[in-house]
């Protein structure tokens, strides 16, 4: 047998589900921390979209979601830039999510119920390229319990020049 063969199937998005898992993880063993009364789901039909992980937890009383799509990329020097976000196919394409994001509000199981909406991923902005566009990255600065991991931080997108918005209008 040759040393170099070619590859496909699982290999390919095998590292995405591994990362999926270790959130998974994550969230479960902080609500356990923390003696939450919560379920944790993932590929949640209802939550389309956001359904890599569906967190559902009792908060002063009432029921509360965070809904997260965890997007893994292998080579870690390949950064988020503007074609990622601006197109029509692709794991972090905004007009997708923001189309799930609109489904999932109008779903009587969900409705007035979600706390958070969020992507994580393992991969940096290239800031050049979104700036180009006249789009800014901003660091919130949050105490958030259950995304916060070593020196994770949860940004905001500036669109300056209404980029985003003129894409998703189309």
């Amino acid at each position: 047998m040759s040393e170099y063969y070619p590859t496909g199937g699982a290999k390919h998005f095998i590292h995405g589900i591994d990362y999926q898992r270790l959130w998974l993880m994550l969230f479960f063993r902080r609500a356990v921390d923390r003696k939450y009364f919560f379920r944790l789901a993932t590929e949640m039909s209802p939550a389309a979209g956001f359904d890599d992980i569906v967190f559902r937890y009792e908060q002063n009383g009432a029921t509360v979601y965070m809904l997260i799509q965890v997007k893994h990329k292998q080579d870690g020097s390949k950064k988020i830039c503007i074609s990622d976000l601006l197109t029509k196919s692709g794991e972090l394409n905004l007009a997708k999510h923001f189309a799930a994001f609109l489904k999932i509000q109008g779903d009587e199981e969900f409705k007035d119920k979600i706390k958070d909406f969020f992507i994580v991923t393992n991969a940096d902005f290239d800031h050049e390229s979104l700036a180009s566009k006249g789009i800014t990255v901003e660091k919130i600065e949050t105490q958030d319990e259950f995304p916060n991991v070593g020196n994770s931080a949860k940004y905001k997108l500036r669109d300056s020049r209404n980029s985003i918005v003129q894409y998703l209008k189309r």
